[in-house]
């Protein structure tokens, strides 16, 4: 009876791995550009803000949702674990980044939106190749093709943000 039971023991599922903290961080802040981007469209009509449609996309699609498909890369796709330093900088990377597009455009300051942008670039280029290795081939073509996308929108972008 004993082996029976130490053979079902080991057919079990393992535990799902904790996810670590810097991956966390990138999932909260993604929902709450998300959410603050919702909420810049809403008073952006209203307040008559200039620049109002343009931050709610970006916030939404740019700070948002890319930050939050970027930090669950490893585990959509099942690819290899990157270390957790290496996690928190594409995060603070990624985060800073957007700031500074953000803020840049805002004040209308080019050379921030310029140096946000190449950051943004090399976050998404280090995420492309990241997604080699991973046991989900058919959602890693997917990510690299959103990645590829977001690298070529990456300049349009940037102009827009100066105009």
């Amino acid at each position: 009876m004993s082996s029976s039971f130490n053979s079902t023991l080991s057919n079990s599922p393992a535990a799902p791995e904790p996810v670590p903290n810097a991956v966390k961080a990138g999932v909260a802040i993604g929902f709450f550009c998300i959410v603050a981007g919702g909420l810049v469209s809403a008073v952006t009509g209203p307040l008559d803000l200039a620049k109002g449609s343009w931050t709610a996309a970006y916030l939404v699609l740019v700070a948002g949702l890319v930050q939050y498909v970027i930090s669950m890369q490893e585990r959509f796709l099942q690819a290899p674990a990157r270390n957790n330093s290496s996690l928190w900088a594409r995060t603070l990377l990624w985060t800073g980044g957007n700031i500074m597009v953000l803020t840049g455009a805002l004040l209308e300051f080019q050379a921030l939106i310029l140096i946000g942008g190449l950051a943004l670039i090399a976050v998404l280029v280090l995420a492309l190749l990241h997604t080699k290795g991973a046991k989900r081939a058919g959602l890693a073509w997917c990510a690299r093709i959103i990645y590829l996308v977001v690298i070529l929108s990456v300049p349009v972008g940037l102009f827009l943000a100066q105009r």
